[in-house]
């Protein structure tokens, strides 16, 4: 199960998307625009999977990673930052796909969450 966070809804829309056409293990159960709607979702839902912008209506992501984590929800970025930012950030154990997404890329990034989440 997954949940999708990004400010802007057509973003969320085309992830949403790719995944239940080309992820089809993943499924989609909420959206999030904001670091305050993730608080909220994750109060009363636990995905095994977050799919995160980095930059959320002018704040960062970044200060509610180590709380999705200690959750035991992965974590894909799907940013338009580069890889560098997440490193930079001193955060690991994440998946990164870079907008403007690419198919494969987010194929790839999936398929080693859904292998890390089954080897639990």
């Amino acid at each position: 199960t997954a949940l999708i966070v990004d400010d802007e809804l057509n973003n969320i829309e085309l992830i949403k998307l790719f995944i239940t056409s080309f992820c089809t293990e993943i499924s989609i159960i909420g959206n999030a625009q904001s670091i305050e709607e993730v608080i909220a979702f994750l109060e009363h839902s636990t995905p095994q999977i977050i799919f995160l912008d980095i930059k959320l209506n002018e704040k960062l992501s970044f200060q509610i990673v180590d709380q999705i984590q200690a959750l035991g929800i992965r974590i894909i970025f799907v940013t338009a930052y580069g890889k560098d930012v997440i490193t930079k950030a001193n955060i690991s154990d994440v998946e990164f796909v870079q907008k403007p997404i690419d198919i494969d890329e987010l194929i790839e990034a999936c398929n080693k969450t859904i292998t890390q989440i089954n080897n639990k």
